[in-house]
């Protein structure tokens, strides 16, 4: 699957999956792999929601991954690389029902959600033990978001 880059405004969402698309854009959370978490509940509340034909709510999803890719992702790659992840094979279920839709977008987030906090637990797991022992420890990140507990 591709993503095109586009500058368009979202397209129309069920009305129950707005406000999950306002908090992606209010700051309230920070960090790439916590935004792709609920980037993958408004996708599912998107399929939990839809109305219309199964072609429709694909299009939708690959419409919201697009402008998410540009918008969220524009300054952090990883987010319009987890988009394809997470919609990668999307496309290819055109002709199934909406349910069939909706069980694909909760297989994925539910895959993709287990292994990001599995990987945030193993990067702490790792990083304490190549710290143990550590006077200092100088924190750098690129992002607004840097956690360090003593």
């Amino acid at each position: 699957m591709t993503l095109r880059q586009t500058n368009a405004a979202p397209p129309p969402l069920p009305e129950s999956a707005r406000p999950l698309l306002d908090r992606l854009f209010s700051g309230e959370f920070l960090g790439a792999s916590r935004n792709m978490r609920q980037i993958n509940d408004l996708f599912c509340a998107m399929a939990d929601a839809w109305e219309g034909s199964a072609e429709d709510l694909i299009k939708t999803l690959l419409a919201t991954g697009d402008f998410l890719a540009v918008t969220r992702g524009r300054n952090t790659p990883a987010i319009g690389n987890a988009i394809r992840l997470v919609l990668n094979g999307l496309d290819e279920i055109a002709s199934s029902r909406v349910a069939d839709v909706r069980d694909f977008i909760h297989a994925r987030r539910e895959a993709y959600n287990a292994r990001s906090l599995r990987n945030v637990a193993r990067i702490a797991e790792y990083g304490a033990s190549v710290l143990l022992g550590c006077e200092t420890v100088l924190a750098y990140d690129y992002s607004r978001l840097v956690t360090v507990r003593w």
